[in-house]
């Protein structure tokens, strides 16, 4: 299990992404100096957007086009056909990525915040691709939650459901295949909630992980203690983890394989 990431890992993903858009050395020469930019422009003339006056553009165009955060190493790739799901789609930068490698795959794109989803609604529908679109929270049972302001960066927004209250839906995994209609396997469930996947993972059964071929997730100790540990735990009796990082703030990623 690789948990380094080497020089030549960060010029690979600077590579990827100053070929991946038509302003691509923009991109990377600002995430080599921590600056963020306006918009990331494909080729094809079109624009992905963080939401006003918000940051993380370049931050998450790196993470996803660039460093692969989710799929690389072999992990992944998409193939016509797949079932992915995208919970904590954010503004799109997966599915998007996701639906250029595979325009024949069925993507489910899950976003609870407002302001988040308006911006994924508009950066997916400047697409060709099609994606199925769902404003709500995934979390341990059906509920309400709020959303709480992550701050300058759209991609920290944090759902709070231990109150019951809210204006946001919060619906299990389960129910979220029975909804998009999901009556197989899924080929990945990419997973960044900021959190919340404690409470995923703390109802999780494992005839329902064994639908999963792949999981790639950020884990998020910082924010709810104890979080990475019992992911390790749920995951032990039917995925084996491939890949994982972390930093000393106590977040990271990983990707699990079914066995």
């Amino acid at each position: 299990m690789n948990t380094r990431r080497s020089l030549s890992f960060y010029w690979r993903s600077y590579l990827r992404t100053a070929l991946r858009f038509r302003n691509g050395l923009s991109l990377v020469w600002n995430h080599y100096w921590h600056r963020d930019v306006e918009s990331a422009v494909f080729w094809s003339g079109e624009r992905f957007r963080m939401p006003p006056r918000r940051a993380g553009l370049v931050d998450t165009v790196i993470e996803i086009w660039g460093s692969q955060v989710y799929t690389a190493d072999g992990f992944y790739e998409p193939r016509q056909g797949d079932v992915i799901l995208d919970v904590g789609a954010n503004v799109g930068a997966f599915s998007l990525w996701a639906a250029a490698h595979a325009p024949g795959a069925r993507i489910i794109a899950v976003e609870p915040s407002a302001e988040n989803f308006a911006m994924l609604q508009h950066n997916i529908g400047g697409s060709r691709n099609h994606v199925l679109l769902y404003q709500l929270a995934i979390g341990g049972h059906r509920g309400k939650g709020r959303m709480v302001d992550g701050g300058a960066r759209s991609i920290e927004h944090r759902l709070m459901a231990d109150s019951g209250i809210g204006d946001v839906e919060v619906i299990t995994l389960a129910d979220l295949l029975t909804l998009a209609d999901v009556r197989g396997e899924v080929d990945l469930l990419k997973m960044d909630i900021e959190g919340a996947e404690a409470d995923v993972f703390a109802d999780i059964t494992p005839a329902l992980l064994r639908r999963f071929r792949r999981i790639a997730l950020e884990y998020h100790d910082n924010l709810r203690p104890g979080t990475l540990a019992l992911v390790r735990e749920r995951l032990a009796a039917t995925h084996d983890i491939v890949w994982m990082d972390g930093t000393i703030e106590g977040y990271g990623n990983m990707r699990a394989r079914r066995r």
